[in-house]
């Protein structure tokens, strides 16, 4: 073999070996697809509703073309002790199309999110009433919950329709406890 044929060769593995380097390595907590780990239960902060819907979105976060929905990087993984309102309904359109944005662009996998939750659960705060996305059935129950039983209730916030400066956020129930 030439000498300037092994620096081709060479010069090719080197390539490869930085791609490579490039695509598998990324600094810890990125949001990239395929950088995901499951979140434990000591991922999630206590917050209350309030505190989390009064938030607003980061600068980085994404808005749709028109500016009628966000979708948020940081999913703020929540602990919060709510009440059972007694209520199930079918999830508004626009809680879905949040779920759809905010799936396509950080999760991955967007069934995963899109197709458990087709449903909303009341639930109770210091008496104010907050719809919260579950997944369909009662995934976390064996059978309907009492109206007025008290969880933790493991959730994140995905995004948000966009009024204004009002944002009606959605927040994506993960686990009860």
């Amino acid at each position: 073999m030439r000498h300037d044929e092994r620096k081709l060769i060479g010069h090719y593995f080197t390539t490869v070996a930085i791609v490579l380097l490039a695509m598998f390595s990324s600094a810890p907590g990125q949001d990239a697809p395929g950088n995901k780990k499951p979140r434990s239960l000591s991922d999630y902060q206590s917050r209350t509703l309030k505190e989390i819907l009064a938030l607003k979105p980061d600068a980085d976060d994404l808005g749709d073309r028109d500016g009628e929905i966000v979708t948020t990087r940081d999913v703020l993984p929540s602990r919060v002790n709510l009440s059972y309102g007694g209520s199930i309904r079918l999830l508004p359109g626009s809680k879905k199309e949040v779920i759809r944005q905010w799936a396509r662009r950080y999760a991955g996998s967007m069934e995963h999110y899109t197709e458990p939750y087709q449903t909303e659960m009341l639930f109770i705060e210091n008496g104010v009433r907050y719809w919260l996305a579950t997944p369909k059935g009662f995934a976390f129950f064996k059978r309907e919950p009492k109206k007025g039983t008290r969880w933790n209730i493991y959730l994140i916030r995905l995004g948000a329709t966009v009024k204004e400066d009002n944002y009606d956020w959605t927040l994506l129930v993960e686990s009860v406890k």
